[in-house]
């Protein structure tokens, strides 16, 4: 990389910017902080090498030849001999995938790297029946995506996570049964687990972003960053009501821990004159032993400092804590809380969450369209995920809500 090259290029850029920000235009301001924010870290990195390398010009300090990993010594030319996956996973391929999202011009190494992604899908295409939607979201930006789901929900990274193409059959034992004492010289009496089967299929989640048109001047690392926050948030909800709600195969969607668990016994009701620290301390009994070591305690705000936050113990002590400095560290009987919005008024989840399993079934894909508004000089960029996600074995959720009336 020539160093001093693209320094000069970033404060041409920035210079530009500043043009954008002086002028009448309709630009998105959060774009431009973004973009802002990355070519500072770039500039920063910049500088520090070149001082290093002056360094060792001028002597002051020793360089010493490091190695390159096997990994950056590869043929460049053998994007078509690639599997889907190590495709994906190349720097060529993602800035390719990225540029064309911006309506960029690609150099020769990226027009091979994309090229060589689009006859692996035409060729699943041929074989699946199943048409391609468009390119595939690179590696790098398709962790980006997930990394910031964990990060901006709140069950959703507490779940199993699966990334299994098509579909998936998961054993689920109903109830687990411990191993017994044998003695020796006598028959061995089998105690079958209750074992049935989930099935994980691909519900199509989709999320339409209008864009301003100054997200294709901006650089690729600044881009990518963006339009993974502009996706992610607005997905974000989606699944996270899904893992609490979800209606199933019927609506075309994941199946909820609410609709799908079976309550009997691993669910109970309270009074309608208000929640007590008995009924707290029955409902966690309901929860085998097995499950309560990693077992959360999931409710809404409105539950929480409501119904929950003052309750006391027999000798009056506190049974809600938070830590002063940490205000989302908060634990009811020693066990982590997390707020989640989805789940209804009136009701508590004591479960341990990796009994949810959730799968990715494709690769997700974004596209862009210029068309749908074109009178506004937007950009539409569509976001698609295909997953599936159910409770898998009942007995690690505990189910706490209101009595009617």
């Amino acid at each position: 990389m020539n160093i001093e090259k693209r320094l000069k290029e970033i404060s041409e850029r920035k210079v530009e910017i500043r043009g954008l920000l002086e002028s009448n235009q309709d630009i998105d301001l959060n774009a431009i902080k973004t973009e802002l924010e990355t070519l500072e870290q770039e500039e920063r990195s910049l500088r520090e090498k070149k001082q290093i390398m002056d360094s060792i010009a001028a002597g002051t300090i020793e360089g010493r030849k490091i190695d390159k990993p096997d990994i950056e010594v590869r043929d460049r030319d053998n994007f078509d001999k690639m599997s889907f996956n190590d495709l994906v996973s190349q720097k060529e391929y993602r800035t390719a995938f990225l540029k064309k999202l911006q309506s960029k011009p690609l150099d020769e190494t990226e027009q091979r790297a994309m090229s060589a992604m689009n006859r692996i899908l035409e060729q699943r295409a041929l074989t699946t029946g199943i048409p391609s939607a468009g390119a595939a979201i690179p590696t790098q930006t398709l962790n980006m995506i997930v990394e910031k789901l964990r990060q901006i929900t709140a069950l959703f990274p507490l779940v199993t996570q699966l990334n299994v193409p098509g579909g998936l059959s998961i054993p689920r034992q109903n109830a687990i049964n411990d191993a017994s004492w044998h003695a020796e010289g006598t028959d061995i009496t089998a105690v079958d687990d209750t074992v049935n089967s989930v099935s994980l299929f691909g519900y199509e989640l989709v999320r339409l972003v209008q864009l301003s048109r100054t997200v294709e001047a901006m650089a690729i690392d600044a881009f990518e960053t963006f339009i993974v926050n502009q996706l992610s948030e607005r997905m974000s909800a989606a699944i996270e009501n899904a893992i609490i709600n979800g209606a199933g195969s019927a609506a075309a969607q994941p199946t909820g821990i609410l609709t799908g668990v079976n309550w009997g016994t691993n669910a109970m009701t309270y009074a309608t004159t208000g929640l007590t620290y008995k009924d707290l301390t029955k409902a966690l009994g309901l929860l085998p032993i097995r499950y309560r070591q990693f077992a959360k305690v999931v409710m809404n705000s409105n539950m929480l400092y409501n119904e929950v936050m003052d309750i006391m113990d027999n000798y009056g002590r506190p049974i809600f804590y938070q830590n002063p400095n940490d205000d989302m560290d908060m634990r009811l009987f020693g066990k982590p809380i997390v707020l989640d919005e989805y789940v209804p008024d009136n009701t508590i989840i004591i479960c341990q969450p990796s009994y949810y399993y959730w799968n990715f079934s494709q690769q997700a894909m974004i596209e862009k369209s210029y068309e749908s508004s074109f009178k506004q000089n937007l950009i539409d960029y569509k976001g698609t995920l295909v997953a599936d996600g159910k409770p898998v074995l009942d007995e690690a959720f505990v189910k706490v809500t209101q009595a009617t009336a």
